[in-house]
């Protein structure tokens, strides 16, 4: 058991992010020698053409991400990786991703009842092009409402396909607001209100807005950036403060770029920042670079 858990523990790390306009590849190791934290190894930024969507058809879209993804993967640095049996997680972008609230039912507990219902309340929410996704839910606590997710199967399959094809076996396929979450749980744990409050999740031109009530999931909008963000955001809570009769003074915990700001934003206590995930960081500087790169 002991080994299998050092195996684990010390076997390198391939983590890919999967956004509409580039693929961000990171080849992550722990060692004695940096204290078993995972130290950065090797990155690798591609840029993407950007399409339009071809007559409607959203799975269209992938292909020049799909084989942009495969090249990449045959270069030797990372079928090296691959041969030595790498761990590897891929998250993809919140503007690939379609997320809905699910209501507790006991009925959720058998998986033909919860993708049923599942595919249910994503129709409602996004009408017959949900048909086309493939659809999870994050495992309720009893009596609790949950999120799912949902993303073009086309595309979900062509990634998995391309890793194997590749000898890469893929140990999680998840989306960015997962990694976000787990960042924020860790930030909650030092908060005194620990079960109600806003979190906002910002990606280039994405936010994503949820209402945490009483521990579970109430509300989620996963939206187009406006150019006035913090605007945006506080318009969008105080649209579902009087919908759903939600206080108004819970806290709000910002995840990723910061928007720009007015000087009463800044003064008001309620918006928390939430600290980013090392990964994040390092995908912002890139992002950074290349915007640099293109004005000049």
């Amino acid at each position: 058991m002991l080994h299998r858990w050092f195996n684990t523990v010390f076997k390198d790390e391939l983590r890919v992010f999967i956004y509409p306009q580039r693929i961000l590849l990171l080849h992550l190791k722990r060692t004695f020698k940096n204290g078993f934290k995972q130290a950065l190894v090797h990155q690798k930024f591609i840029d993407l053409s950007q399409k339009k969507e071809i007559n409607g058809n959203e799975a269209a879209q992938w292909n020049d991400l799909v084989l942009t993804l495969k090249q990449v993967l045959q270069a030797k640095y990372w079928q090296a990786l691959a041969k030595n049996g790498t761990y590897t997680k891929v998250i993809i972008s919140n503007h690939l991703i379609k997320y809905t609230v699910i209501p507790w039912s006991k009925a959720l507990a058998i998986e033909s009842e919860r993708q049923a219902y599942m595919q249910h309340r994503f129709k409602i929410a996004y009408g017959e092009a949900a048909k086309a996704w493939d659809l999870c839910m994050d495992e309720p606590a009893f009596g609790q409402a949950s999120i799912a997710s949902g993303v073009c199967s086309v595309l979900l399959k062509e990634l998995h396909q391309v890793f194997e094809q590749q000898g890469i076996d893929v140990h999680a396929i998840y989306p960015h607001l997962m990694l976000a979450g787990n960042q924020m749980l860790k930030h909650i744990k030092k908060q005194k209100n620990k079960h109600h409050f806003w979190f906002v999740v910002i990606e280039s031109d994405r936010v994503c807005l949820s209402l945490i009530d009483n521990g579970e999931w109430r509300f989620i909008r996963n939206i187009a950036a406006g150019e006035d963000v913090a605007k945006q955001v506080d318009d969008l809570i105080q649209r579902e403060v009087v919908i759903s009769n939600t206080n108004a003074q819970l806290p709000i915990f910002w995840y990723g770029k910061a928007p720009v700001v007015s000087h009463a934003h800044k003064a008001d206590s309620r918006h928390i920042k939430i600290k980013l995930h090392d990964f994040e960081l390092l995908n912002q500087q890139l992002e950074k670079r290349f915007e640099n790169w293109v004005a000049a």
